[in-house]
């Protein structure tokens, strides 16, 4: 400063600048304490605050509205941190997708798929766990089957993707909010094997075939591809050579894999009478018990009563 000072021609100047040069001197020292007085860590992040809506339907699909440079986050500085946001949300009637306490808030577009589970999606997702989505998905969708099986895939002999499992789960819950309808309206299926269908307009029970025919070639096919090892399939040799049977060489081993005739020639009364008259009961039954399905889900003129009363032994089979 001396020196700056006696580079100064004017005498009479450097006695003006001088004044300026000690009060300048005072605030920078001032300056320079206040910046090295706290050392603070540098940022390391920056936490950005943005706000979408729900669907995610239309560009852009979120808005950034704060920025804050930060080393470590807090629960409370984040509360203090969108309190302010949440206010401005309000005013504007906008819906937060969180409770007060870090869950969810969502409209399912389909009120059969509990909120139970986007609560566990999200709990998998950001809790403990730290699953990526399609891990959490495919632990979702293995605890909706019973302890030691494994989901049947969305289609068959083809690689699952994340889709299929969505959909397998969707259409799980789809079934059950069904059967809870029907429970609540007095058919329990614990007791009951067929429940008759109520027409909306009329409020008569009807009897619809759906897609029965398509079920009873399946259960035909899986006889003649003998899916149950406890049975004796050979006894169909025996059956084939009865004339009484009614059993045809084309029938037996499918040769016509989409005739619905073949179908009802390996499963009839006639078989089941064949089989036992070779004294092939174990076969018999099982026959027996496809015969009686069939009769009751795609008989004519049958009530509503005699399709229960010819189902009534299945119930006791598959339920004791």
């Amino acid at each position: 400063m001396e020196n700056a000072l006696a580079s100064i021609a004017d005498v009479n100047q450097a006695e003006r600048v001088l004044p300026v040069v000690h009060d300048l001197a005072a605030s920078s020292f001032l300056y320079l304490r206040n910046i090295f007085k706290k050392k603070r860590t540098a940022a390391t992040h920056v936490l950005v605050l943005m706000l979408s809506d729900e669907k995610r339907s239309k560009k852009p699909y979120a808005l950034p509205v704060r920025y804050v440079p930060c080393r470590t986050l807090k629960d409370q500085f984040i509360r203090d941190l969108t309190k302010d946001l949440k206010v401005e949300m309000k005013k504007r009637d906008l819906h937060l997708t969180v409770d007060p306490d870090g869950r969810p808030v969502t409209r399912s577009p389909d009120p059969d798929v509990l909120h139970g589970l986007i609560v566990q999606l999200h709990e998998l997702r950001y809790g403990a766990d730290r699953m990526s989505l399609e891990d959490a998905i495919t632990l979702v969708r293995g605890q909706l089957v019973p302890a030691g099986y494994d989901p049947y895939p969305f289609r068959r002999d083809t690689p699952e993707s994340l889709l299929d499992k969505l959909r397998s789960i969707v259409a799980t819950y789809k079934f059950r909010a069904i059967i809870d309808y029907w429970k609540e309206r007095g058919v329990h299926f614990s007791t009951y094997l067929y429940g008759p269908e109520v027409d909306p307009v009329t409020g008569q029970e009807r009897h619809d075939r759906g897609d029965h025919n398509h079920l009873f070639r399946r259960a035909a096919s899986s006889i003649r591809q003998g899916r149950d090892p406890s049975l004796n399939y050979e006894a169909f040799d025996e059956v084939l050579m009865d004339s009484l049977s009614g059993l045809t060489h084309a029938a037996l081993i499918g040769k016509r894999k989409q005739s619905f005739v073949d179908a009802e020639r390996l499963i009839s009364s006639h078989v089941v009478s064949s089989l036992r008259r070779s004294g092939h009961h174990d076969l018999a039954h099982h026959i027996e018990v496809l015969t009686q399905w069939h009769e009751a889900a795609d008989g004519r003129g049958l009530s509503q009563l005699q399709r229960l009363q010819i189902q009534l032994p299945n119930v006791e089979l598959c339920f004791g």
